[in-house]
C-alpha cells in the first residue's frame, strides 16, 4: 500500500520533513537545485517499516515544528516557521 504524505519544504535547508504514517519515523529529503516547479514527488520507503511512501513538496512554506530524536537529545527548540 502507498502511503501519501503531503508537505512544503523549508527554504532556509531546502528540505522537507516528513514523519512516517505507520511507524513514526522521522525523515528529511532534500530539495532538487535550482528550485524546481511545484509541486514534486518523491517516492521511496520508510527505512524503519518499509511502508511504500509518495511524498509531494507543495512549495516552501512553514515546518511541521515536530521535534526529531536528535533535537530531543540536544534539547533544542522546536524550529520556528518563518
Amino acid at each position: 500500500m502507498d502511503i501519501k504524505i503531503s508537505m512544503a519544504a523549508c527554504s532556509c535547508c531546502n528540505t522537507a520533513r516528513w514523519l512516517c504514517p505507520s511507524c513514526g519515523l522521522a525523515g528529511h529529503w532534500p530539495v532538487p537545485s535550482p528550485a524546481p516547479s511545484w509541486p514534486v514527488e518523491f517516492a521511496g520507503r520508510c527505512p524503519s517499516c518499509s511502508s511504500s511512501l509518495s511524498l509531494e513538496v507543495t512549495g516552501y512554506g512553514p515546518q511541521n515544528p515536530e521535534v526529531t530524536a536528535l533535537e530531543r537529545a540536544l534539547k533544542l527548540p522546536p524550529a520556528r516557521p518563518r
